[in-house]
């Protein structure tokens, strides 16, 4: 089973996600998002890496920052995110690497993750899950 699902939402596309810790969610969030804008990978063996350093008032403002992040990277560089390596993260801020690879272009166009309707839910057990909206 997969750790996130698309949801219908009308003229945009409702992500929801869930991860046994923060690391998981942020992680399986920036998934969901590669599956929505589905790049078109070329044959590259090289796999450079991309640095992000992220301050926020509060973790909901974080994991927004973090995908629009992403967002601008995959936008600006032509890259899909194949993997990232966080060296910290917290309530407050995330910093680490992206491993990218060069695309030819994505089948779709993502304009933004949004706050609409955003909430993270922290469970007794330390897993989170949220629903991200994006603005296409």
């Amino acid at each position: 089973m997969s750790p996130f699902s698309l949801l219908d939402h009308t003229a945009d596309i409702r992500l929801k996600v869930t991860g046994c810790d923060l690391e998981q969610l942020f992680n399986d969030a920036l998934a969901g998002l590669t599956v929505i804008v589905s790049p078109h990978p070329r044959d590259s063996a090289a796999k450079p890496t991309v640095s992000f350093s992220i301050q926020a008032s509060d973790l909901e403002s974080l994991l927004v920052d973090f995908l629009n992040e992403a967002l601008f990277t995959l936008q600006t560089r032509k890259v899909a995110i194949t993997q990232v390596t966080f060296d910290s993260l917290n309530e407050f801020s995330a910093a680490g690497q992206w491993v990218v690879q060069p695309v030819a272009g994505f089948a779709a166009d993502v304009k933004a993750a949004t706050y609409h309707d955003l909430k993270i839910i922290r469970h007794p057990d330390g897993s989170f899950d949220t629903t991200i909206v994006f603005d296409l």
